[in-house]
């Protein structure tokens, strides 16, 4: 099968050809590879040293003890386990095996808890908010 593709490749080309001839058309375009560029390559370059300085000077990640969406600066609470989702799911299916799918039951204690599904009304409002703020704005 691959052979009969492969030998019917020269056919479509002289057919694309001809077609091409009857039509006094060129089907070749002339900004192919664009990014592949060296004015382009220097560019990205100069993009990357700035970006890679900016960062260097303001930390969008510091550490801090809680867990926070870096979108809203909502802070979550100790039921927030959404950092253990590989550890409670494997969890969640040691449950399972070996059971009939009708008598497999979850308990509302072993779900997992995201930022998004909880209430929290602690905001940060400090400097770190301000400096992520900053960065997405102005790299969005």
């Amino acid at each position: 099968m691959l052979t009969r593709w492969t030998l019917g490749m020269i056919h479509l080309q002289n057919i694309c050809f001809e077609i091409e001839k009857f039509c006094d058309l060129k089907l070749t375009s002339s900004e192919q590879y664009v990014d592949t560029r060296p004015s382009r390559l220097a560019r990205d370059d100069e993009d990357a040293a700035k970006l890679f300085q900016w960062l260097s000077g303001h930390n969008p990640f510091p550490k801090i003890d809680v867990i926070m969406s870096i979108d809203s600066g909502i802070v979550g609470s100790n039921e927030v386990n959404c950092h253990l989702s590989e550890v409670i799911g494997r969890d969640m299916i040691s449950k399972m095996m070996g059971k009939n799918f009708e008598n497999v039951k979850f308990k509302r204690k072993g779900k997992l808890v995201t930022l998004a599904s909880i209430n929290s009304s602690t905001v940060v409002t400090s400097a770190l908010l301000w400096i992520l703020l900053c960065f997405f704005t102005s790299y969005a």
